[in-house]
């Protein structure tokens, strides 16, 4: 399915290298640049391969302690971090980048606490880029999906995967409960 003109306008932002940022540099803003602060969809850079698209809704957080809004600063600034608990990001990128490539020795030191998985995601992240483009809440959705149809991100192909998964996986494991309580 084609992009419609408006989110092929977004995407070719996104792709512009000029737009692009490192997860090296500290997230910050400057109070004109309302871009940061808003709702938006971002796209996570491998060198020059979009490798996960996003949204920052302009919510807040359940549990959040800050009375603000959280827009597309700290959703990135969520990803840089590379917490694992925090990040869909850094779980993408623990399960299909970095534990893969780990020695027994290091799975073990980090089953008895001795290594931290959000350690490893935090220097990997460290090493993408970003792009990021404001747009309205109501489009958030239609525009992630209409990006990921188009240029089928890996870490959102592993996710829908493992969300279709999920949900078989469920739905075998109430059939089997039915079957047993009949």
């Amino acid at each position: 399915m084609a992009l419609t003109a408006e989110q092929q306008e977004i995407w070719d932002s996104l792709r512009n290298s000029k737009n692009r940022h490192s997860f090296k540099d500290e997230i910050r803003h400057k109070p004109e640049d309302t871009a940061f602060e808003s709702p938006g969809v971002y796209t996570i850079w491998e060198g020059k391969k979009p490798i996960y698209i996003g949204i920052a809704t302009l919510s807040r957080p359940d549990g959040a302690a800050q009375r603000r809004l959280w827009g597309l600063k700290d959703r990135l600034e969520s990803h840089r971090r590379g917490r694992i608990s925090g990040s869909s990001l850094a779980i993408a990128v623990w399960f299909c980048r970095i534990a893969p490539k780990l020695s027994k020795k290091e799975h073990l030191e980090i089953g008895r606490g001795k290594k931290s998985p959000s350690a490893y995601t935090e220097n990997f992240i460290r090493e993408l880029h970003y792009s990021h483009h404001k747009v309205p809440k109501k489009d958030l959705h239609s525009v992630e999906s209409a990006l990921c149809r188009k240029i089928k991100p890996e870490l959102n192909e592993w996710q829908d995967f493992i969300s279709r998964d999920t949900q078989v996986r469920s739905k075998q494991m109430r059939l089997k409960e039915n079957t047993r309580s009949s």
